[in-house]
């Protein structure tokens, strides 16, 4: 099986839909926020949290076949601090030196971050994020997704990347064994036809039960017809559902909440998650070769 090497893991989500979209399964991650570190310990109890990737000497890991990194956002957000580089939970540079220090290149490399990565500093931050994983060996597949084209009831525009080692697809292309692991082409295009936006503005079923969303209930039904499972009840006691938003990210019900069944802890650390369902598509759609 492939296994995955998770850094600034969070709650795992994009780990997720990795795992889902290449038949993986983690052997490492690594996150230092005291309460997803909590979680994990929960979750992945036989998966080793190496805590901050910093202090991480990295040549003496198992090297995965797939690096994943949804690195914190802060420093290019519109409500961050937006000294990008400069700012010191910009992590991305030493993701980079982690890499590099890896006893072999992973074949993959998956990327998320926010939206506006691609205009921080007039582009240049993306073009130096890009440069060093292309001057790594890689070559780079990016695209922004919204939730919503995955059928999730909100927008969360996002940034995906998928970096494959470029000396494997060069060896793909002559014909030489060390194919990259990975879904089938079929399947990853049946993935990305199934899903596709058209697909997803088709009129969902009209349900009585959803009426008191207004104008929000095309949405809700819609991504209860993709999941299968009706909405929880939005407020508990005039508060915000963390269950409810645990359903609108797109996770299993408890996975988060069962963990942490307090209302802040719970939201907190789903509104600092990847979408599951939203990284999956992405990837689906980041992995398909190119119809010439």
């Amino acid at each position: 099986m492939l296994t995955i090497g998770s850094l600034c893991t969070g709650i795992a989500g994009l780990d997720l839909a990795v795992a889902r979209h290449f038949g993986a399964t983690p052997i490492w991650m690594s996150e230092n926020n005291k309460r997803a570190s909590e979680f994990l310990a929960a979750r992945y109890p036989d998966v080793p949290n190496l805590g901050d990737l910093r202090k991480v000497d990295s040549s003496q890991l198992e090297a995965p076949d797939i690096l994943t990194a949804g690195w914190p956002c802060q420093s290019v957000s519109g409500l961050g601090s937006k000294l990008g580089p400069e700012d010191d939970r910009w992590l991305f540079d030493h993701i980079v030196e982690f890499v590099k220090n890896l006893p072999a290149r992973p074949n993959w490399m998956v990327f998320e971050n926010v939206q506006r990565l691609l205009s921080h500093d007039k582009g240049r931050t993306a073009r130096g994020v890009v440069g060093a994983v292309a001057a790594m060996g890689y070559s780079l597949r990016w695209g922004v997704l919204r939730a919503s084209e995955a059928g999730l009831p909100h927008l969360r525009a996002r940034w995906f990347c998928v970096a494959t080692d470029a000396s494997r697809l060069e060896s793909q292309r002559r014909g030489e064994r060390g194919e990259l692991a990975g879904p089938p082409e079929e399947d990853r295009r049946q993935r990305v036809q199934g899903q596709g936006v058209a697909d997803l503005r088709t009129a969902p079923v009209h349900r009585p039960e959803t009426a008191a969303f207004g104008k929000f209930a095309p949405a809700i039904n819609r991504w209860w017809d993709i999941c299968g499972r009706p909405p929880p009840d939005p407020l508990i006691d005039d508060r915000l559902n963390s269950r409810f938003v645990e359903w609108m990210c797109g996770y299993e019900p408890g996975y988060i909440c069962d963990v942490f069944p307090g209302h802040r802890t719970s939201l907190r650390l789903l509104g600092n998650s990847v979408m599951p369902p939203q990284a999956e598509l992405a990837l689906a759609v980041l992995t398909t070769p190119p119809v010439l």
